[in-house]
């Protein structure tokens, strides 16, 4: 290589390096509206092949994408937009339920029956009524201030929500049809071996939609079911504690119970008992046993991780980036831990196996299981390309 070329390579690589950290700065502001986009479009993929081989689309990329954009928004984004009205009404009701000093009636109820409860087994154990009914009015107080301050800091940025949904639709129209080119193109500039890029793309794609569906999907039915035994058991502001549950269901350990049973002792202390058992029952009996039986089905066999790497990955994907962050996290640990497996596989020498089956996972008792048997592997890449060739014909 002469000088001249080693400084147009050094010249290019300069500005391409400048170029691109002045595109992040430039998209920085909507990096959240992106990785929406991108996880519906992985998500979406497999209903837009669906409606691409239907004799009535005939093969038009146009008709199949507004087609899924259409199916999306009414499955998803419309009953998300009336549950948040509901959800926002029950919030201001309750807020108004406050300030009228309603609940301080039930407060004492509750200490009533909390003192009670206690005088059984401590008997000189007394309790001051008034404090400890000042003392749950402000924590209640500050708890819905919170969440209306909450939907008032969201009003205020409409227009960056308007500005971020106009980014999301333009994404998913434009990258909804043009997956397989893209991925084909990334293929090329890529300086990764086939195999290994193809076994990139496999984790990060079931990973994302393991997470979607292991968690989100799954908390949903919990939190509905959960809403269905505050509604029999007569819980009031039922429908609140139904979103309540589903977003601390999403919380890893924490989960439903930080709801519900609080919900439970309180109806118990309030002497309503058969709604308290309605409500453990539910949440025992029911919606517990829900995940067991549903999250194994739903994750992918290619997305395993160890339990407690799991729950590393969601808890500092959570601490990173908020919400988001419970996908990014566990899709950067497995591809981490992929990494790690190609490294033992390829690059560890042959004569120090023992080096290398532990970097793999080897055979631990918790093994990480990052690239599984070889045949396994090979025959999920083969699989891969037979559906991007047909999709390619029927393109």
């Amino acid at each position: 290589m002469t000088t001249d070329d080693k400084r147009g390579r050094i010249f290019f690589y300069s500005i391409f390096a400048g170029l691109a950290i002045l595109t992040f700065l430039l998209i920085r502001p909507f990096i959240s509206a992106i990785a929406i986009a991108l996880i519906t479009i992985v998500l979406l993929r497999p209903l837009y092949s669906y409606l691409m081989k239907k004799k009535w689309v005939r093969g038009r990329r146009g008709v199949a994408t507004t087609l899924t954009i259409v199916i999306f928004f009414l499955l998803i984004i419309i009953p998300l937009l009336i549950l948040g009205s509901l959800t926002v009404n029950q919030i201001r009701i309750l807020i108004e339920l406050i300030n009228s000093g309603e609940l301080e009636q039930v407060l004492q109820d509750v200490l009533v029956k909390f003192e009670e409860f206690i005088q059984l087994a401590m008997t000189s154990l007394q309790i001051d009524e008034e404090q400890l009914a000042e003392g749950f009015q402000d924590l209640a107080k500050g708890a819905l201030n919170w969440v209306s301050n909450l939907a008032i800091s969201l009003g205020a940025s409409l227009p960056d929500l308007f500005f971020s949904a106009i980014i999301f639709l333009s994404l998913l129209a434009t990258l909804l049809p043009a997956t397989d080119d893209l991925n084909k193109r990334l293929k090329q500039l890529s300086p990764l071996d086939v195999t290994i890029y193809d076994l990139y793309l496999i984790k990060a794609k079931e990973m994302t939609i393991s997470v979607v569906k292991g968690i989100f999907l799954l908390t949903i039915l919990q939190g509905l079911l959960m809403g269905v035994f505050y509604w029999i058991a007569g819980i009031p502001f039922a429908f609140f504690w139904t979103m309540m549950s589903i977003v601390f269901g999403v919380m890893p350990v924490v989960g439903i119970s930080f709801v519900a049973v609080p919900i439970a002792i309180v109806a118990a202390l309030t002497g309503n008992v058969t709604a308290a058992v309605i409500v453990l029952i539910g949440f025992y009996v029911f919606v517990n046993p829900l995940d067991l039986i549903l999250r194994p089905r739903l994750v992918s066999k290619e997305a395993y991780l160890n339990f407690t790497l799991m729950l590393l990955a969601l808890f500092g994907g959570l601490k990173l980036a908020g919400m988001l962050g419970m996908i990014y996290g566990p899709v950067i640990m497995i591809l981490f831990l992929t990494t790690v497996g190609i490294y033992a596989e390829r690059f560890v020498p042959s004569d120090e196996p023992e080096i290398a089956a532990l970097l793999a996972g080897g055979e631990s008792e918790t093994p990480l299981e990052v690239t599984g048997d070889a045949s396994e592997t090979e025959s999920t890449i083969e699989e891969l390309e037979e559906t991007e060739s047909a999709d390619d014909e029927v393109d």
